[in-house]
């Protein structure tokens, strides 16, 4: 059966690595170290920004789960979540996304914002991102050398 592949992206504030374990409602989805690059010209975007992580779902999966990630070494900033198999529209242009592309993850909210983080709390602390109308994207989120994150992960539907 085919899934779907969920990757998140970012970089390292320092060349180093982190080891992460990644929960999805409790449930284990990535433990590993990972090389952590910095960020640069060359790979600040989403097409061309690392992935820290990935983790496949149930083709059907689209809802919201509650992610955890703790790690034990090393700033990170955590970008956009992207994923395959993934219907985007934007600006009345609906594109899709095969097995090997990937879109971002998150569906558009009432307020026309596509960001897949929501609920977010940092060491047990509630955040509230400060967002403008120039700011209707994935925001980045830098995370502490001993931080625990967790948010509501909001994932799209698939096309299939």
């Amino acid at each position: 059966m085919e899934k779907r592949t969920i990757r998140v992206l970012g970089w390292g504030v320092d060349k180093q690595q982190s080891e992460l374990t990644v929960t999805l409602d409790g449930e284990t989805v990535f433990s590993g170290v990972v090389p952590l690059e910095e960020m640069t010209s060359e790979n600040d975007r989403i097409e061309t920004a690392p992935t820290l992580f990935s983790f496949e779902v149930p083709m059907e999966f689209s809802s919201t789960a509650r992610m955890k990630i703790v790690k034990d070494r090393a700033t990170i900033r955590f970008a956009n979540i992207v994923a395959n198999y993934t219907l985007l529209e934007q600006g009345g242009v609906e594109m899709e996304s095969g097995p090997f592309e990937f879109l971002d993850a998150a569906p558009l909210d009432d307020q026309g914002v596509r960001d897949p983080r929501a609920n977010v709390v940092i060491n047990g602390q509630l955040q509230t991102p400060a967002r403008t109308a120039q700011l209707c994207g994935t925001w980045h989120w830098i995370i502490g050398p001993t931080d625990t994150f967790e948010h509501d992960l909001v994932i799209s539907p698939s096309y299939q």
